[in-house]
Protein backbone atom coordinates (compact mmCIF):
# COMPACT_ATOMS: atom_id res chain seq x y z
CA UNK A 1 0.00 0.00 0.00
CA UNK A 2 3.45 2.18 -0.17
CA UNK A 3 1.61 3.99 -3.24
CA UNK A 4 -2.04 4.92 -1.66
CA UNK A 5 -2.86 7.48 0.68
CA UNK A 6 -5.10 6.16 3.73
CA UNK A 7 -6.08 8.46 6.50
CA UNK A 8 -6.67 6.31 9.78
CA UNK A 9 -9.09 7.24 12.35
CA UNK A 10 -9.14 6.36 16.35
CA UNK A 11 -11.40 8.14 17.99
CA UNK A 12 -12.72 6.54 20.79
CA UNK A 13 -9.91 6.84 23.68
CA UNK A 14 -11.06 3.38 25.27
CA UNK A 15 -9.08 1.03 27.41
CA UNK A 16 -9.54 -1.95 25.30
CA UNK A 17 -9.25 0.31 21.74
CA UNK A 18 -6.01 1.84 22.47
CA UNK A 19 -4.35 -1.16 22.20
CA UNK A 20 -6.21 -2.95 19.50
CA UNK A 21 -5.81 0.82 17.35
CA UNK A 22 -1.93 0.44 17.93
CA UNK A 23 -1.54 -2.80 17.32
CA UNK A 24 -3.40 -2.37 13.28
CA UNK A 25 -1.43 0.68 13.26
CA UNK A 26 2.11 -0.50 13.54
CA UNK A 27 1.42 -3.11 11.32
CA UNK A 28 0.16 -0.79 8.74
CA UNK A 29 1.00 3.11 9.22
CA UNK A 30 3.31 3.64 6.39
CA UNK A 31 5.04 7.47 5.07
CA UNK A 32 2.27 7.67 2.77
CA UNK A 33 -0.27 7.11 5.77
CA UNK A 34 -1.54 9.69 8.68
CA UNK A 35 -3.48 8.98 11.67
CA UNK A 36 -5.78 11.30 13.75
CA UNK A 37 -6.25 10.08 17.21
CA UNK A 38 -8.41 11.39 20.34
CA UNK A 39 -6.98 11.46 23.26
CA UNK A 40 -7.93 11.75 26.92
CA UNK A 41 -5.11 12.50 28.75
CA UNK A 42 -0.92 12.33 27.96
CA UNK A 43 -0.94 8.81 29.03
CA UNK A 44 -3.19 7.57 26.31
CA UNK A 45 -0.31 8.97 24.54
CA UNK A 46 1.62 6.09 25.48
CA UNK A 47 0.18 3.60 23.32
CA UNK A 48 0.96 5.38 20.38
CA UNK A 49 4.74 6.58 20.98
CA UNK A 50 6.37 3.61 19.19
CA UNK A 51 4.17 4.93 15.99
CA UNK A 52 6.27 7.66 13.45
CA UNK A 53 4.61 10.75 15.29
CA UNK A 54 5.43 12.91 12.59
CA UNK A 55 2.25 11.01 10.87
CA UNK A 56 0.03 11.26 14.08
CA UNK A 57 -2.06 14.16 15.00
CA UNK A 58 -3.47 13.88 18.68
CA UNK A 59 -6.83 16.07 19.23
CA UNK A 60 -7.78 16.24 23.02
CA UNK A 61 -11.23 14.99 24.08
CA UNK A 62 -13.02 18.05 25.61
CA UNK A 63 -13.02 18.62 28.86
CA UNK A 64 -15.84 19.79 30.39
CA UNK A 65 -19.81 18.17 30.61
CA UNK A 66 -21.36 20.22 27.97
CA UNK A 67 -18.66 20.27 25.52
CA UNK A 68 -18.06 16.69 25.95
CA UNK A 69 -21.96 16.54 25.24
CA UNK A 70 -21.76 18.35 22.07
CA UNK A 71 -18.59 16.32 20.92
CA UNK A 72 -20.93 13.43 20.27
CA UNK A 73 -23.06 15.25 17.78
CA UNK A 74 -20.24 17.43 16.38
CA UNK A 75 -16.85 17.23 17.30
CA UNK A 76 -15.79 19.95 15.27
CA UNK A 77 -12.43 19.87 15.89
CA UNK A 78 -11.86 16.37 14.73
CA UNK A 79 -13.86 17.28 11.45
CA UNK A 80 -11.79 19.98 11.02
CA UNK A 81 -8.55 17.89 11.24
CA UNK A 82 -10.35 15.22 9.04
CA UNK A 83 -11.04 17.60 6.79
CA UNK A 84 -7.80 19.42 6.78
CA UNK A 85 -6.11 15.75 6.27
CA UNK A 86 -7.64 14.75 3.24
CA UNK A 87 -7.25 18.35 1.60
CA UNK A 88 -4.00 18.62 2.29
CA UNK A 89 -2.47 15.06 1.69
CA UNK A 90 -4.83 13.91 -1.23
CA UNK A 91 -6.51 10.87 0.75
CA UNK A 92 -8.15 8.25 -0.80
CA UNK A 93 -9.02 5.85 2.01
CA UNK A 94 -10.38 6.65 5.07
CA UNK A 95 -9.96 3.64 7.60
CA UNK A 96 -11.48 4.11 11.30
CA UNK A 97 -9.99 1.57 13.84
CA UNK A 98 -12.70 2.28 16.50
CA UNK A 99 -16.24 2.46 16.87
CA UNK A 100 -16.08 6.40 15.85
CA UNK A 101 -19.71 7.06 16.78
CA UNK A 102 -19.02 10.66 17.36
CA UNK A 103 -19.03 10.95 13.63
CA UNK A 104 -22.12 9.06 13.05
CA UNK A 105 -24.29 12.15 12.24
CA UNK A 106 -21.65 13.53 9.77
CA UNK A 107 -20.14 10.74 8.00
CA UNK A 108 -22.04 11.06 4.98
CA UNK A 109 -20.93 15.10 4.29
CA UNK A 110 -17.01 14.27 5.91
CA UNK A 111 -16.44 11.10 3.56
CA UNK A 112 -18.20 12.14 0.59
CA UNK A 113 -15.75 12.62 -1.42
CA UNK A 114 -13.50 9.35 -0.45
CA UNK A 115 -13.78 5.51 0.19
CA UNK A 116 -14.68 4.30 3.64
CA UNK A 117 -13.34 1.38 5.78
CA UNK A 118 -15.56 0.76 8.83
CA UNK A 119 -14.33 -1.37 11.49
CA UNK A 120 -17.36 -2.94 13.36
CA UNK A 121 -16.70 -3.75 16.94
CA UNK A 122 -20.14 -4.53 17.75
CA UNK A 123 -22.78 -5.21 15.30
CA UNK A 124 -25.43 -6.44 18.20
CA UNK A 125 -25.46 -4.33 20.91
CA UNK A 126 -23.81 -6.05 24.28
CA UNK A 127 -26.17 -6.87 27.31
CA UNK A 128 -26.44 -4.22 29.95
CA UNK A 129 -27.61 -3.54 33.26
CA UNK A 130 -28.52 0.05 33.79
CA UNK A 131 -28.28 1.62 37.17
CA UNK A 132 -31.63 3.63 36.02
CA UNK A 133 -33.81 4.99 33.27
CA UNK A 134 -31.56 7.94 32.63
CA UNK A 135 -28.31 5.95 31.96
CA UNK A 136 -30.72 3.76 29.40
CA UNK A 137 -31.27 6.77 27.94
CA UNK A 138 -27.73 8.03 27.75
CA UNK A 139 -26.44 4.88 26.56
CA UNK A 140 -28.83 4.81 23.76
CA UNK A 141 -28.57 7.99 22.05
CA UNK A 142 -24.76 8.74 22.99
CA UNK A 143 -23.41 4.77 21.84
CA UNK A 144 -26.54 1.96 20.75
CA UNK A 145 -27.84 4.54 17.98
CA UNK A 146 -25.10 6.20 16.98
CA UNK A 147 -23.10 2.90 16.44
CA UNK A 148 -25.30 1.23 14.42
CA UNK A 149 -26.24 4.71 12.01
CA UNK A 150 -22.27 4.85 11.18
CA UNK A 151 -22.21 0.94 10.41
CA UNK A 152 -25.53 1.74 8.24
CA UNK A 153 -23.93 4.86 6.18
CA UNK A 154 -20.51 2.77 5.37
CA UNK A 155 -20.25 1.05 2.01
CA UNK A 156 -17.14 -0.85 2.97
CA UNK A 157 -17.39 -2.87 6.36
CA UNK A 158 -14.49 -4.63 8.22
CA UNK A 159 -14.68 -6.61 11.35
CA UNK A 160 -12.49 -9.82 13.61
CA UNK A 161 -15.57 -11.65 14.03
CA UNK A 162 -16.34 -14.80 11.55
CA UNK A 163 -19.90 -14.98 13.16
CA UNK A 164 -20.10 -11.28 13.41
CA UNK A 165 -18.79 -11.44 9.48
CA UNK A 166 -22.09 -13.32 8.74
CA UNK A 167 -24.22 -11.44 10.27
CA UNK A 168 -23.10 -8.27 8.75
CA UNK A 169 -23.53 -10.12 5.17
CA UNK A 170 -26.90 -11.00 5.90
CA UNK A 171 -28.18 -8.15 7.49
CA UNK A 172 -26.48 -5.71 4.66
CA UNK A 173 -25.94 -7.89 1.08
CA UNK A 174 -25.28 -4.48 -0.40
CA UNK A 175 -22.00 -3.99 1.19
CA UNK A 176 -18.89 -4.79 0.83
CA UNK A 177 -17.89 -6.71 4.46
CA UNK A 178 -14.33 -8.20 5.21
CA UNK A 179 -13.13 -10.40 7.69
CA UNK A 180 -9.52 -9.43 9.72
CA UNK A 181 -7.91 -12.02 12.37
CA UNK A 182 -8.63 -10.17 15.50
CA UNK A 183 -4.92 -8.66 15.85
CA UNK A 184 -2.94 -8.75 19.14
CA UNK A 185 -3.22 -6.76 21.97
CA UNK A 186 0.18 -7.85 23.40
CA UNK A 187 2.23 -4.53 23.09
CA UNK A 188 6.01 -3.74 23.91
CA UNK A 189 5.28 -2.14 27.24
CA UNK A 190 3.40 -5.11 28.59
CA UNK A 191 6.52 -7.53 26.92
CA UNK A 192 8.54 -6.17 28.82
CA UNK A 193 6.43 -5.00 32.40
CA UNK A 194 8.50 -5.15 35.32
CA UNK A 195 5.87 -3.36 37.72
CA UNK A 196 3.87 -5.38 40.43
CA UNK A 197 0.42 -5.41 40.94
CA UNK A 198 0.43 -4.02 44.77
CA UNK A 199 -2.92 -5.95 45.27
CA UNK A 200 -1.32 -9.10 44.74
CA UNK A 201 2.21 -8.57 46.52
CA UNK A 202 1.79 -11.64 48.45
CA UNK A 203 -0.99 -13.76 46.55
CA UNK A 204 -0.36 -16.49 43.12
CA UNK A 205 -2.03 -19.28 41.99
CA UNK A 206 -4.60 -17.89 41.54
CA UNK A 207 -7.97 -18.17 39.14
CA UNK A 208 -7.47 -15.47 37.36
CA UNK A 209 -10.29 -12.71 35.28
CA UNK A 210 -8.97 -9.58 33.49
CA UNK A 211 -10.69 -6.87 31.87
CA UNK A 212 -12.99 -4.67 32.06
CA UNK A 213 -16.21 -5.87 34.16
CA UNK A 214 -19.66 -5.86 32.21
CA UNK A 215 -22.78 -7.29 32.39
CA UNK A 216 -22.25 -9.60 29.37
CA UNK A 217 -18.47 -10.75 30.64
CA UNK A 218 -20.40 -13.08 32.50
CA UNK A 219 -17.74 -12.63 35.50
CA UNK A 220 -20.64 -12.54 38.03
CA UNK A 221 -21.48 -16.24 36.97
CA UNK A 222 -17.56 -17.00 37.68
CA UNK A 223 -17.99 -14.86 41.04
CA UNK A 224 -21.15 -17.29 42.29
CA UNK A 225 -19.33 -20.51 41.02
CA UNK A 226 -16.29 -19.79 43.02
CA UNK A 227 -18.19 -18.56 46.39
CA UNK A 228 -20.22 -22.06 46.25
CA UNK A 229 -17.06 -24.36 45.45
CA UNK A 230 -14.19 -22.50 46.69
CA UNK A 231 -13.12 -25.31 49.08
CA UNK A 232 -12.54 -27.49 46.00
CA UNK A 233 -10.14 -25.03 44.45
CA UNK A 234 -7.03 -26.34 46.58
CA UNK A 235 -7.28 -22.23 48.57
CA UNK A 236 -7.10 -20.71 45.22
CA UNK A 237 -7.92 -17.12 45.71
CA UNK A 238 -10.18 -15.79 43.57
CA UNK A 239 -8.71 -12.40 41.34
CA UNK A 240 -11.45 -9.99 38.94
CA UNK A 241 -9.10 -7.24 37.43
CA UNK A 242 -10.46 -4.48 35.88
CA UNK A 243 -12.41 -1.42 36.36
CA UNK A 244 -16.46 -1.80 36.19
CA UNK A 245 -19.60 -2.17 37.27
CA UNK A 246 -19.62 -5.50 39.90
CA UNK A 247 -23.09 -7.69 39.49
CA UNK A 248 -22.62 -9.55 42.38
CA UNK A 249 -22.78 -7.17 45.30
CA UNK A 250 -20.47 -5.69 47.95
CA UNK A 251 -17.27 -8.70 48.21
CA UNK A 252 -17.49 -10.43 51.93
CA UNK A 253 -14.97 -12.94 51.26
CA UNK A 254 -11.46 -11.98 51.66
CA UNK A 255 -10.48 -14.92 49.33
CA UNK A 256 -11.82 -12.49 46.08
CA UNK A 257 -9.74 -9.59 45.19
CA UNK A 258 -11.50 -7.16 43.64
CA UNK A 259 -9.13 -4.78 41.81
CA UNK A 260 -11.21 -2.35 40.79
CA UNK A 261 -8.89 0.14 38.76
CA UNK A 262 -7.19 0.43 35.52
CA UNK A 263 -4.53 -1.91 35.14
CA UNK A 264 -1.60 -0.57 33.42
CA UNK A 265 0.18 -2.52 31.06
CA UNK A 266 3.24 -2.27 32.62
CA UNK A 267 1.36 -4.58 35.25
CA UNK A 268 -0.18 -7.02 32.64
CA UNK A 269 2.85 -9.30 33.14
CA UNK A 270 2.63 -9.94 36.91
CA UNK A 271 -0.56 -10.44 36.79
CA UNK A 272 -0.83 -13.00 34.09
CA UNK A 273 2.62 -15.11 35.22
CA UNK A 274 1.48 -15.49 38.48
CA UNK A 275 -2.09 -16.78 37.40
CA UNK A 276 -2.63 -20.69 37.66
CA UNK A 277 -5.31 -20.30 34.99
CA UNK A 278 -7.34 -17.79 32.76
CA UNK A 279 -10.95 -17.43 32.90
CA UNK A 280 -13.20 -15.89 30.12
CA UNK A 281 -16.68 -16.67 30.90
CA UNK A 282 -18.30 -14.32 28.60
CA UNK A 283 -22.74 -14.51 28.11
CA UNK A 284 -22.05 -12.93 24.43
CA UNK A 285 -18.57 -11.92 22.24
CA UNK A 286 -19.04 -10.37 19.46
CA UNK A 287 -15.16 -10.01 18.75
CA UNK A 288 -12.32 -9.60 21.75
CA UNK A 289 -9.05 -9.83 21.69
CA UNK A 290 -8.43 -11.06 25.03
CA UNK A 291 -6.73 -14.34 23.96
CA UNK A 292 -3.84 -12.83 22.52
CA UNK A 293 -2.38 -11.65 26.36
CA UNK A 294 -3.33 -14.82 28.00
CA UNK A 295 -1.49 -16.93 25.27
CA UNK A 296 1.51 -14.65 24.73
CA UNK A 297 1.82 -16.12 28.28
CA UNK A 298 1.35 -19.34 27.82
CA UNK A 299 -1.67 -19.72 30.17
CA UNK A 300 -4.45 -22.08 30.93
CA UNK A 301 -7.73 -20.82 29.90
CA UNK A 302 -11.34 -21.59 30.21
CA UNK A 303 -13.84 -19.84 27.21
CA UNK A 304 -17.18 -19.82 27.28
CA UNK A 305 -19.17 -21.59 24.60
CA UNK A 306 -19.82 -18.21 22.47
CA UNK A 307 -20.02 -18.34 18.96
CA UNK A 308 -17.05 -16.02 18.79
CA UNK A 309 -14.53 -18.40 20.46
CA UNK A 310 -15.68 -20.70 19.10
CA UNK A 311 -14.62 -19.66 15.72
CA UNK A 312 -11.09 -18.66 17.29
CA UNK A 313 -10.00 -21.37 19.13
CA UNK A 314 -10.41 -25.25 18.89
CA UNK A 315 -9.96 -26.94 22.37
CA UNK A 316 -6.96 -28.36 23.64
CA UNK A 317 -5.04 -29.44 26.95
CA UNK A 318 -4.85 -25.73 27.58
CA UNK A 319 -7.80 -24.11 26.49
CA UNK A 320 -11.17 -25.50 27.49
CA UNK A 321 -14.55 -24.09 26.44
CA UNK A 322 -17.35 -24.31 28.71
CA UNK A 323 -21.34 -23.50 29.22
CA UNK A 324 -20.40 -21.38 31.94
CA UNK A 325 -24.48 -20.85 32.58
CA UNK A 326 -24.49 -24.75 33.54
CA UNK A 327 -22.58 -24.53 37.57
CA UNK A 328 -21.63 -28.30 37.14
CA UNK A 329 -19.64 -28.09 33.72
CA UNK A 330 -18.41 -24.70 34.67
CA UNK A 331 -16.97 -26.29 37.45
CA UNK A 332 -15.58 -29.36 36.58
CA UNK A 333 -13.79 -27.69 33.75
CA UNK A 334 -12.05 -25.64 35.94
CA UNK A 335 -10.75 -28.19 38.48
CA UNK A 336 -9.68 -30.16 35.47
CA UNK A 337 -7.23 -27.22 34.05
CA UNK A 338 -5.87 -26.86 37.70
CA UNK A 339 -4.89 -30.14 37.59
CA UNK A 340 -3.75 -30.35 33.89
CA UNK A 341 -0.40 -29.57 33.10
CA UNK A 342 -0.60 -27.46 30.02
CA UNK A 343 1.12 -24.59 28.21
CA UNK A 344 -0.77 -22.05 25.36
CA UNK A 345 2.23 -20.38 23.92
CA UNK A 346 1.81 -22.39 20.50
CA UNK A 347 -1.59 -20.80 20.20
CA UNK A 348 -0.05 -17.30 20.31
CA UNK A 349 2.04 -18.38 17.25
CA UNK A 350 -0.71 -19.88 15.47
CA UNK A 351 -3.31 -16.93 15.59
CA UNK A 352 -1.49 -13.56 15.95
CA UNK A 353 1.14 -13.16 13.03
CA UNK A 354 1.80 -9.29 12.27
CA UNK A 355 2.91 -10.64 8.33
CA UNK A 356 -0.70 -11.96 7.90
CA UNK A 357 -2.17 -9.40 9.53
CA UNK A 358 -0.76 -6.84 7.24
CA UNK A 359 -1.44 -8.90 4.41
CA UNK A 360 -4.60 -8.66 4.52
CA UNK A 361 -5.14 -5.37 5.17
CA UNK A 362 -3.66 -4.53 2.54
CA UNK A 363 -5.46 -6.75 0.31
CA UNK A 364 -8.97 -5.86 1.76
CA UNK A 365 -7.97 -1.86 0.84
CA UNK A 366 -6.68 -2.29 -2.37
CA UNK A 367 -10.23 -4.25 -3.02
CA UNK A 368 -12.54 -1.05 -1.55
CA UNK A 369 -10.07 1.13 -3.63
CA UNK A 370 -10.86 -1.04 -6.54
CA UNK A 371 -14.15 -1.36 -6.51
CA UNK A 372 -14.51 2.36 -6.11
CA UNK A 373 -12.84 3.38 -8.98
CA UNK A 374 -15.31 1.04 -11.28
CA UNK A 375 -18.30 2.41 -10.25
Amino acid sequence: MSDRRTLYIVSEDASGMRPYASTILNTILDENSKAIIVVRDEKSKDSYLSLPQQNIVYIDYPKGKLSRLFWHFYPHVLIREIKDAIKSHGIELVYTLTAEISLAYVANFLFRKVCVLHTVHDAINHDVKYKNVFERLKDNILVRIPNKEIIRKAQNLVTNSKPQLEYLQNIFPQKKVFYVPFPTLVNEEIKGGTKTVKELESVNDYILFFGSVNLYKGVHLLYNLYINNKHKFGGRKLVIAGAGNDYFGDIQDNDVIRINRYIDDSEVRYLFENAAIVVYPYISATQSGVLSIATYFGKKILLSKTPFFESEVKESKAVVLADVTNEKEFEDCILNLLNTRAESYDLYEEIYNDTVLKRNIEKIQEEVLHCNSIK
